[in-house]
């Protein structure tokens, strides 16, 4: 039985082999074939600039929220410092004044008073200044932060920027 199977693939093969000449039919068939792979290889390229376009979106969206909180950060921190540094105004006025009073006194007793509020205002003026000095510090690592997350932001930009005109420009030559 298989002596004789193998025997008629035998006959049958060289005949079919025979029939697979190049005809004008097929020689369009695979034009057309050509044609769909090309296509498919563009759609899945346009696939994949569309998946970067939209993952670049959503960067750009978390980036930009990233952006305003610093920028509120910042703001916070410059009006702690401005406040802060009106606070060391007004000891130093106060600090001024205490010492004019201290050269008009002219009991003893009133000048020890003079001396004992212009020592409490001393006092408070350097706990106000070391105060300042941790505040500037704070707001001037509020705005590196900020510097940093628009360098991202920008960066992310410029990425979407380049995609886009990728875009056009495959657009353009596919219009041809």
């Amino acid at each position: 039985m298989k002596l004789v199977l193998c025997v008629a693939l035998g006959l049958v093969t060289p005949g079919i082999c025979v029939g697979q000449a190049s005809s004008p039919s097929e020689q369009s068939l695979q034009a057309i074939l050509s044609e769909l792979r090309s296509i498919h290889a563009d759609m899945r390229t346009e696939t994949a600039r569309s998946q970067s376009m939209q993952l670049l979106l959503a960067e750009l969206q978390i980036q930009s929220e990233t952006v305003a909180r610093a920028v509120q950060r910042v703001d916070a921190a410059r009006s702690r410092t401005n406040e802060v540094q009106e606070g060391v105004r007004g000891i130093a006025a106060n600090l001024t004044r205490a010492e004019e009073a201290q050269n008009t006194t002219a009991t003893e007793a009133d000048k020890n008073k003079v001396a004992s509020e212009m020592n409490r205002l001393k006092d408070g003026l350097a706990s106000m200044k070391r105060l300042e000095q941790d505040r500037v510090s704070n707001q001037q690592e509020a705005e590196t932060t900020l510097r940093k997350a628009q360098e991202v932001y920008d960066g992310i930009e410029d990425q979407l920027s380049a995609l886009m005109k990728t875009l056009r420009t495959s657009q353009e030559v596919g219009n041809k």
